[in-house]
């Protein structure tokens, strides 16, 4: 991730307890930026400001985690792996409508 270091500088500065709080409050915003993408209606513009937010949302939320992950030392490389694993199994398992 670009500005690791700054990211890191700023998980110390405000500490887990704080940061835990915003990643909750950024992930409440992600959902509600997705919801407006889906239900997004009227003008092109109207369509790509609600696309924009929830563009701005997901990186809020990686900064966020990225955060917490620093602060925790958390590595979730190997959990990642396994998921996306299982999830090809299902998939080549799925029947095709």
């Amino acid at each position: 991730m670009k500005n690791e270091k700054e990211i890191k500088q700023i998980a110390e500065h405000y500490g887990y307890k704080h940061q835990k709080k915003i990643l909750v409050e950024e992930l409440s915003e992600l959902i509600q930026a997705v919801i407006k993408v889906d239900r997004a209606e009227g003008s092109l513009s109207d369509v790509l400001k609600n696309y924009d937010n929830l563009i701005e949302e997901i990186a809020d939320c990686e900064i966020m985690i990225f955060q917490i992950k620093h602060l925790l030392a958390i590595n979730t490389d190997d959990f990642i792996e396994k998921k996306v694993a299982r999830q090809i199994e299902r998939i080549k398992h799925e029947t095709v409508h």
